[in-house]
């Protein structure tokens, strides 16, 4: 089956026609379809639960900005010098995955992750005294 491709007019556009357009094109050029979506309606949210998930994610880029120093390929300033093999696990890790596009977003999931995981036992074991 013959693709279609999109004209070069609707590839560019993307986003909102106007300030207060409520729906926004999209292209994908991945698989060439141009999609038209309602944009939602709502605010800015700064609930307790917003709060907490903006300083968990804090202190897990802190974490993996501390990783990333300790653990990287040249981190005491010789370029040859191989990264730890934490590093390399995380790396090989990244490459499997499709989700993220940045290593350092890659680190920084891993990192709430092991936050959370330590939130859990923390909770746990406090529930339990």
């Amino acid at each position: 089956m013959a693709k279609i491709k999109a004209m070069n007019l609707f590839q560019l556009i993307s986003g909102k026609m106007g300030q207060n357009e409520r729906y926004y094109f999209s292209y994908s050029s991945k698989t060439g379809r141009i999609t038209m979506k309602r944009c939602p309606e709502h605010g800015p949210t700064d609930s307790a639960a917003a709060r907490r998930n903006r300083e968990r994610f804090v202190r897990a880029a802190a974490l993996a900005k501390e990783w990333l120093d300790q653990n990287r390929p040249g981190r005491l300033g010789d370029p040859n010098l191989d990264g730890t093999l934490e590093y390399y696990k995380m790396r090989c890790a990244f490459d499997r995955q499709s989700q993220n596009a940045s290593f350092f977003a890659y680190v920084c999931g891993s990192m709430l992750k092991r936050l959370k995981q330590e939130e859990d036992v923390a909770g746990t074991s406090g529930s339990r005294a």
